[in-house]
């Protein structure tokens, strides 16, 4: 994480409150839940808040709001974009 919103949010992911809630979601789903609702199976290896904490700080620790995805199931949530898929993107341009 980088910039305002890693300096906003830190104190928050940094916590032992929040890594007992990642390690919960982590242990309950196993493998990316996103991937796995079309059939895949690919581990989950990042914790998603499905509310964003911005949005909505009170959901922030619950479970249901919680779930684990693969990086680039994440990724396409965050709409981030790996530096692959941004050349061949640029590529077809």
């Amino acid at each position: 994480m980088s910039g305002k919103y890693y300096t906003k949010y830190n104190k928050h992911y940094s916590s032992a409150k929040h890594k007992y809630w990642r390690d919960i979601i982590r242990a309950r789903d196993m493998v990316c839940q996103y991937c796995k609702a079309v059939g895949l199976t690919t581990q989950g290896v990042e914790v998603h808040h499905i509310i964003p904490i911005e949005k909505d700080i009170t959901l922030a620790f619950d479970l249901e709001n919680g779930v684990l995805l693969c990086k680039a199931c994440h990724d396409k949530q965050h709409e981030r974009e790996s530096a692959l898929s941004k050349f061949l993107r640029e590529r077809r341009e």
